[in-house]
């Protein structure tokens, strides 16, 4: 029986694996390779000299001849059981990424055979056992970022707002007696948490 488990991470030498989410024009891409009738997210093995970023960057670029892209790691992958990639069915570990593509290359190269791009996955999958639980865990990933994205952009225009009422009425507030302390404690979390640089930096969905 295939199990399939999500980490926030691992240590980086345990990642054998990438997998990548693309999405080209609204659209996911998912891939044939010219050995199987059966259809795959892109991704494959980490090679000894690379990080498993370059990883994802390789395989995303073979697999669908992506041109220009984004490359958003979401989060660590287990796989336990025997599989076509793993005969001793220990727990191996991978990284799954969603990637924004811009620029496809029309001529398609190396073992790839066929590329389409889907609103969901296909039923034929190479990797039935897997895959869907990976998508489906993306989904959840990427949703969650957009909706930090979304309470994230709320706050940059309605943060002075909130500053001049609090400070208006904080002997009002402090009356509400640990109510209050919260509200002040997410004051100063908030303040540090939007001035984290990572902030700046998460691309979402679309």
């Amino acid at each position: 029986m295939i199990q399939v488990r999500f980490y926030e991470q691992v240590e980086d030498r345990q990642i054998r694996f990438a997998v990548i989410m693309a999405m080209y024009q609204g659209q996911w891409i998912v891939v044939r390779h010219a050995q199987r009738l059966t259809w795959e997210i892109p991704g494959g093995h980490r090679e000894a000299d690379e990080t498993i970023d370059q990883t994802a960057a390789r395989e995303l670029q073979e697999e669908t001849g992506a041109l220009r892209f984004q490359l958003e790691p979401l989060c660590v992958y287990s796989v336990e059981g025997k599989t076509r990639v793993n005969a001793t069915g220990d727990e191996s570990f991978g990284m799954l990424y969603y990637a924004k593509v811009d620029q496809l290359d029309p001529v398609l190269k190396n073992e790839i055979q066929e590329i389409q791009t889907v609103s969901h996955l296909p039923p034929n999958l190479t990797y039935p056992d897997i895959q869907p639980h990976l998508f489906e865990e993306g989904i959840r990933r990427l949703r969650e970022r957009r909706v930090q994205e979304w309470f994230l952009a709320w706050f940059d225009v309605h943060w002075d707002r909130f500053e001049v009422i609090f400070a208006k009425n904080i002997r009002y507030y402090e009356s509400w007696g640990p109510y209050y302390v919260g509200l002040d404690k997410l004051r100063y979390w908030f303040k540090d948490w939007h001035t984290h640089a990572q902030l700046q930096e998460w691309r979402i969905l679309g």
